[in-house]
């Protein structure tokens, strides 16, 4: 039975690789980190196997982060969705397996993901460039959005956070719905201003939701999962509750619940938590369903 699993995931290797290889190829770049050269496929697979055998995951993960500086500023759509169902599957499977996930490669892998979407919307920015400044739409706030920070990021109060925090925007504008527990208002599902969490934070990033193929949500299903939110409201913070409790909720929960409702289920993996089946805000993050629209860092999230 565990030879089988292996092989399974050893193909899944094989084919992050023949797509990682044809980018590389296609695009006329070398991989410019020397520990990922290899002279062949067959070497690099021999490689992945013994990888198999001693850690599971990894090798995968620091492959995966040689490619932060393969992909060129015109990425193609179509390439990066791709990569992004890959993450997401191979995320999925390695959990079913039991491999223990790796925080800081998953950050890494997480942040190249990050780099690709980046690059992708650079690559479409052209046509945005020729509209005039008259015809060009107004910022604005992006509802049924999702603000995120990570693990060893400051949170509000500036201390460093140990498990990372999502939230989801509305449509009343700087308003998000989360789920938090805080030291004035209790703990509960608030729907406020931003400022209260997310002022004074780092690494906040903004993430859209999307389809396998980059498509934005339907601002149908944004309101879907805005509503459910909102009728949330008040209802406790909890961190020992089930998936399927909807009474009780931690904000990756909610997010993850939310958008759930809107038809998106939005977690790349689940984790277990004092016995407790768990969404995290990485998990959430590393979604093919989520591609990153801006990178706010530490200024607090506003118009787009």
């Amino acid at each position: 039975m565990r030879v089988e699993k292996e092989k399974e995931i050893k193909m899944r290797f094989k084919n992050f690789f023949a797509l990682t290889t044809a980018l590389v190829l296609t695009l006329n770049i070398g991989i410019t980190n020397a520990d990922a050269k290899v002279e062949s496929f067959d070497d690099f697979v021999k490689g992945i196997e013994r990888e198999v055998e001693a850690v599971g995951h990894k090798s995968f993960f620091e492959s995966f982060r040689s490619l932060s500086g393969v992909v060129e500023k015109d990425s193609d759509l179509d390439t990066t969705n791709k990569i992004h169902q890959d993450v997401e599957n191979y995320l999925s499977e390695a959990m079913k397996r039991d491999y223990r996930l790796d925080p800081n490669l998953l950050n890494s892998l997480a942040n190249t993901l990050d780099e690709l979407d980046e690059k992708v919307d650079n690559s479409q920015s052209g046509l945005k460039s020729l509209q005039t400044t008259a015809s060009r739409t107004s910022s604005s706030w992006h509802y049924g959005d999702i603000l995120y920070y990570g693990i060893g990021n400051d949170n509000a109060a500036g201390e460093t956070s140990f498990t990372g925090h999502t939230a989801v925007m509305t449509n009343t504008k700087y308003y998000v719905i989360e789920a938090s527990k805080t030291r004035s208002s209790g703990a509960k599902v608030f729907h406020w201003n931003r400022n209260y969490l997310w002022s004074g934070c780092s690494g906040v990033k903004q993430y859209k939701v999307t389809d396998w193929l980059g498509n934005e949500a339907s601002n149908s299903k944004k309101f879907t999962a805005v509503n459910y939110g909102l009728d949330q409201v008040g209802d406790p913070y909890a961190l020992k509750t089930t998936m399927w409790d909807e009474s009780k909720w931690y904000c990756s929960k909610l997010t993850y619940k939310q958008w759930d409702k809107a038809g998106y289920e939005l977690s790349s993996y689940f984790d277990i938590f004092n016995g407790f089946t768990i969404v995290i805000p990485d998990a959430i993050r590393l979604d093919a369903n989520t591609r990153l629209r801006k990178n706010w860092d530490t200024a607090t999230p506003g118009l787009i």
